[in-house]
């Protein structure tokens, strides 16, 4: 049969132990949830026909040929273009909702997400459009050395690593959205855990003094016990000291006395047994 806890201290300690197994085992049982079915929370990844089915406003730079591209290659709509003249203009047109998306050239965009990480992603498929050229004059010697040194770099790698240095001003994390370590610690029920612990302690205290409480006799008479085995320590420890001072000296004076007076009294003794060994002899 199960028995009942009749001791209200051991239902406060029980209750809150139980609120938080309760507590942690939810959180442990969310977390494990979406890690087994619930999917990662991603950026929404808008393609081309989607804006183009939404009439969706898009920006891009007008001074360069990414405009035309886009109307006569990707048939967006004249109407749904937007030039816009500096990178720094595209968040402020993005909080507006003026503009659904953006459309750079790869450094561009390297550049935009490295100053502005925070809310925005590169979404879609690139598109091979060439890249950038240099021009000299016919017959220009520089041709050959420029671009020697162009490849060596490239095949180097010291182009990404120039890369990475140039774009290592932005103060964005790479964690920044949703994690991707779904685990979790302690850190969340510290403050819980003292609380119950401190609720547990307290308890803890309060039996302990309702037991000495109860038996303050016995205490008594163990304090008296230990009071009086000290007292008998002190008073030992004090005639042996007393003893290394003054004990060799006084017993020797004693016994002094003491031969002295046996002395004295063989004496006496010697001297009777004269007196009257004399008193028979003038008798006979």
């Amino acid at each position: 049969m199960r028995e009942s806890i009749k001791n209200n201290l051991s239902r406060v300690v029980l209750a809150t132990w139980l609120f938080v197994i309760v507590i942690v085992s939810a959180c442990f049982t969310a977390v494990l949830s979406s890690m087994m079915t619930v999917q990662r929370l991603q950026a929404s990844e808008i393609d081309i026909e989607y804006l183009q089915r939404t009439n969706a406003t898009v920006g891009c730079d007008g001074n360069s040929f990414i405009k035309g591209y886009l109307v006569n290659v990707l048939n967006f709509k004249q109407e749904n273009i937007k030039s816009i003249n500096s990178i720094n203009d595209y968040p402020e047109n993005f909080q507006r909702e003026e503009i659904k998306a953006a459309f750079f050239v790869d450094p561009h965009a390297k550049v935009f997400l490295a100053t502005y990480c925070d809310g925005y992603t590169k979404a879609g498929d690139s598109f091979k459009l060439g890249g950038f050229g240099f021009v000299f004059q016919q017959g220009s010697p520089f041709v050959t050395d420029i671009s020697e040194a162009i490849l060596k770099v490239i095949q180097s790698g010291e182009i990404n690593t120039l890369e990475k240095q140039m774009l290592s001003f932005s103060n964005c994390s790479s964690s920044v959205g949703i994690s991707d370590d779904p685990s979790l610690g302690y850190e969340p029920f510290s403050g819980l855990f003292l609380i119950s612990g401190g609720i547990s302690s307290a308890a803890l205290l309060i039996t302990i003094a309702r037991l000495l409480k109860r038996r303050q006799p016995i205490t008594g008479f163990i304090q008296a016990s230990l009071i009086s085995t000290r007292v008998c320590r002190w008073a030992s420890l004090l005639l042996i000291l007393c003893y290394a001072r003054f004990g060799c000296q006084f017993f020797r004076e004693s016994f002094n006395r003491r031969t002295k007076d046996q002395m004295n009294v063989s004496d006496a003794q010697e001297a009777n047994l004269m007196g009257i060994e004399l008193a028979r002899n003038h008798n006979i």
